[in-house]
């Protein structure tokens, strides 16, 4: 596990980011607040936890001090997870202030998590500790806290007196006199009945839980009270309901979300926060007359952990924009529209001493919901993406160009549902730009579906509406024959991204299909597979048949490169108009490459690629039959070698040349 990830499930980003204006005096944006802590050994002097003090921590515990400067640890909160809670260390000195005064004997602490949950769920300071620290056990928290804080929760009790402890007498009576006939106002007497006769009957034992709906809710609770190895519904709830998270009545969203996790979050709030930010009108002062022309280019970060292919056509452009606009005496200029400052910080953190890092160092950083610049009646605009080609065309309009140049890497649309962003993006790459498409498929596909610029004008022309590049795909160098049969092992590579950010990928058949033709011994024993792909490790995937698949996130160049040299059998699949790069890389190297159709992506254009490619329909009994196709294939050496894609070794610098951005660009710039 990364030190993000372990960090991440406790890092309270609203408290950091107060914390950091007020120690630091910085104001860091919330999307990047835990890049910001991880950039720079200043920024975790402040604590991302409202239970941990970093300050005191450190002083009061001079090892730990020593290990953080000696960078053995990242900070004293970085410790404390990895080690410190269940050391019983104290997170701030109030803790430790409060476990000193303690004047009771500690108990001994249940060795049984989940009976240690059932105590804890009666308090609310372990209750409130352990959500702000999720993945720390109960136990943990009695064993290092709560035997000395709050040694009577674990004085044993039965089901009855836990039971005794939550039944309101008063209310019973009022609700189930008529029904039961109950005489008595005595709490004792009428607690007896309610054990004997009204739980069993289905009566609730207060107003805050409904002991019907809890059994209609939880038929595994049900079972048991039938079965008898529970009383009621409220008895299971006080033993190990309340701890697991159970509803004590019904409430339309959380049954509706205890049923469709997420089904009841309101994601139309976050989208009204995104399309107010694209309507956000920060103060732009005008330029002085005679001052310099810039080209402004709006991307929402800089962030090299999601810096995948699109990112990579976009720095390029940049790289070849700068000396060329220089020619023009024009410069170049960036606005961010989700974080700036702590984006850069970050940014320079892995890029620096690149091209792309140098650029960044000399290029002016503004931030659209903040510091725009002056803008001048003939600055221009670049737009990396959809939601920024709409901030991007509320700037232009200040200007004498209403087109904004828009790199269009996707239909992108296809990033959302039918809804409220889907119709604004569809909308916004349709006027006032001048669209640059990575690839002539992704044109083939927007025209043929009246997307983009062919929705409004479906007769645009190349050069004067619009134009295209073909991204440059890692170079790969081809297998030999030798090479291929000397080989005991045989490798399957798979463009594995489990995450949701990539889910046109379609993971989820991949591993399916490779599961049942595992199970069917379609795979002899001397194949490997390796997925590639995902934002971090992960551990191996079971296919069956004894095999499994190991994912791994972005890898050094070189030991990639060697992957892709013994790569035999290659599996990359993307729901979406554009063409994934992995196929044709994997065909370069002479490996036999199984990808799928999509809309103009016919079968037929993908074999007149390479030979080596076998399309598939995105389904799992298509994928699964491309694949037997391909395994015998994969003995084929020698017509591997000659089938292999032979790609245009094209550099950046020769996709965007003078000629591109004379050509296509320098009619909107001038």
């Amino acid at each position: 596990m990364s030190v993000a990830d372990l960090l991440r499930p406790c890092f309270h980003t609203e408290h950091y980011i107060d914390q950091v204006e007020v120690v630091l005096g910085v104001r860091v944006d919330a999307k990047d607040a835990l890049s910001f802590y991880l950039a720079d050994p200043r920024h975790r002097v402040v604590s991302p936890n409202p239970f941990f003090d970093e300050a005191f921590y450190r002083s009061h515990y001079v090892d730990i001090a020593s290990a953080v400067a000696a960078g053995q640890m990242l900070s004293g909160f970085h410790h404390y997870l990895v080690s410190g809670f269940r050391e019983g260390r104290y997170p701030n000195a109030a803790m430790r202030a409060r476990i000193a005064r303690s004047t009771a004997a500690p108990r001994p602490v249940p060795q049984d998590e989940a009976e240690a949950q059932r105590i804890v769920a009666t308090s609310l300071e372990a209750r409130a500790f352990l959500a702000a620290f999720p993945g720390f056990r109960a136990l943990d928290w009695l064993n290092a806290y709560g035997k000395f804080l709050e040694p009577e929760l674990l004085a044993p009790r039965s089901a009855n007196d836990l039971m005794r402890q939550e039944f309101d007498a008063a209310w019973y009576r009022e609700n189930y006199a008529e029904r039961f006939g109950l005489a008595s106002s005595d709490p004792e007497e009428l607690f007896a009945h309610y054990v004997s006769i009204g739980a069993p009957a289905g009566a609730s034992p207060h107003a805050r839980f409904d002991e019907e709906f809890y059994l209609a809710f939880y038929p595994d609770v049900a079972r048991n009270v039938r079965e008898g190895a529970l009383r009621s519904g409220f008895e299971h709830y006080v033993l190990a309901g309340r701890a697991e998270g159970r509803l004590a009545r019904y409430s339309l969203a959380e049954a509706a979300e205890a049923a469709l996790p997420g089904v009841a979050v309101p994601r139309a709030f976050e989208r009204i926060e995104a399309l107010r930010a694209m309507r956000h009108r920060a103060a732009a002062r005008r330029k002085p007359a005679g001052a310099r022309r810039t080209l402004f280019a709006l991307a929402p970060r800089l962030n090299p952990d999601i810096a995948f292919g699109g990112f990579k056509a976009f720095n390029e452009l940049l790289l070849a924009l700068e000396p060329w606009l220089a020619r023009r005496e024009m410069d170049l200029a960036l606005i961010l529209t989700e974080s700036a400052a702590a984006s850069i910080r970050y940014a320079l953190y892995h890029w620096r001493g690149s091209p792309i890092g140098s650029l960044i160092e000399r290029l002016p950083v503004y931030d659209f919901l903040d510091e725009l610049p002056a803008i001048g009646p003939r600055d221009r605009f670049l737009a990396y993406s959809a939601l920024d080609t709409l901030m991007a065309r509320r700037l232009a309009a200040r200007t004498d160009q209403p087109v904004v140049l828009s790199l269009i890497q996707e239909d992108e649309a296809i990033f959302h549902g039918h809804n409220t962003l889907h119709a604004i993006i569809s909308e916004a790459l349709a006027r006032d730009v001048f669209p640059i498409y990575n690839s002539a498929a992704l044109v083939a596909h927007l025209k043929a579906n009246r997307r983009s610029i062919f929705a409004v004008k479906p007769d645009a022309e190349l050069g004067p509406d619009y134009c295209f590049f073909e991204h440059v795909p890692t170079a790969m160098p081809l297998q030999s024959v030798e090479s291929m049969r000397s080989r005991t092992e045989r490798n399957c590579i798979v463009y594995a991204r489990p995450e949701d950010h990539a889910a046109r990928n379609l993971y989820e058949l991949i591993e399916m299909a490779l599961s049942e033709l595992c199970e069917e011994g379609a795979f002899s024993p001397a194949w490997n597979f390796t997925g590639l792909g995902a934002l971090r490790d992960y551990p191996g995937r079971r296919l069956g048949g004894g095999f499994c698949i190991n994912l791994h996130a972005k890898m050094p160049e070189a030991e990639y490169g060697q992957l892709m040299r013994e790569a035999d059998l290659g599996i990359s699949l993307m729901y979406a108009p554009h063409p994934s790069l992995l196929p044709f890389e994997l065909a370069a190297t002479g490996a036999v490459v199984v990808t799928n159709t999509f809309g103009v992506r016919t079968a037929e254009w993908l074999s007149a690629i390479s030979a080596n490619i076998i399309p598939c329909t995105p389904d799992l009994e298509g994928l699964k039959t491309a694949i037997r196709q391909a395994l015998p294939r994969v003995e084929q050496f020698e017509e591997r070698h000659a089938r292999a894609l032979r790609p245009n070794r094209r550099s950046w610098r020769e996709v965007f040349d003078d000629s591109f951005l004379d050509r296509y660009l320098a009619p909107v710039i001038d």
